[in-house]
């Protein structure tokens, strides 16, 4: 319920001062998936729970989740609490829990906000731990710039990209490197496509 108060109250605030077109929104499944986006602000993952129709599970730093006030509420917003540094098996539990109830789970795998809109994203482990172990699509979006007041921003969503050339190896570093360049190659191809076709 508090999920749904906070999408009403902030749809037309989010709408109004941060205006973002999504581009091929229909790639987004009904059943599990993990939606993967860079990362700006705090605005980003508000459009996105505003605007995505479906419920959003998110990853947010374990930090915002110390005091008993916030953390009800990060949880409230189907916050999943994580470690930056080194995600934790409580996470990585919880995660593949909300994939099997075929729920949409939100991960930034840059693992914290990038500041500047450099061309290369570097994606950490976790996603990709995540989504080896649950065997779940992945969606690659990407905002094509930093949302800012009153200016027009997009947001491209990718086809499903599958890891299952990746199941029957090992969780080791090359195996999770490998699967993390993909997908980095994945969202700048979004973002290089759009800039070509614009």
């Amino acid at each position: 319920m508090f999920y749904k108060i906070i999408r009403f109250l902030l749809y037309l605030p989010i709408k109004i001062l941060y205006p973002t077109k999504f581009i091929n929104l229909e790639n987004l499944p009904k059943n599990r998936a993990i939606l993967v986006c860079n990362h700006f602000t705090l605005v980003d993952i508000l459009i996105l729970i505003v605007l995505i129709k479906r419920p959003l599970y998110t990853w947010a730093k374990k930090e915002l989740f110390k005091n008993n006030f916030m953390a009800w509420c990060y949880k409230s917003m189907r916050g999943i609490p994580v470690d930056r540094i080194n995600t934790g098996l409580s996470t990585i539990k919880k995660s593949i829990e909300v994939l099997q109830n075929e729920k949409l789970l939100c991960i930034f795998p840059e693992g914290t906000r990038n500041n500047t809109n450099q061309e290369k994203i570097k994606i950490k482990n976790g996603v990709i731990l995540v989504a080896l172990k649950a065997k779940s699509p992945i969606i690659p979006s990407i905002f094509i710039k930093k949302p800012k007041i009153f200016t027009q921003n997009y947001l491209i969503i990718g086809q499903p990209v599958s890891l299952d050339k990746f199941y029957n190896g090992e969780n080791n570093k090359k195996i999770l490197s490998d699967a993390g360049k993909c997908l980095s190659e994945k969202m700048e191809e979004l973002r290089n496509n759009f800039f070509k076709n614009s």
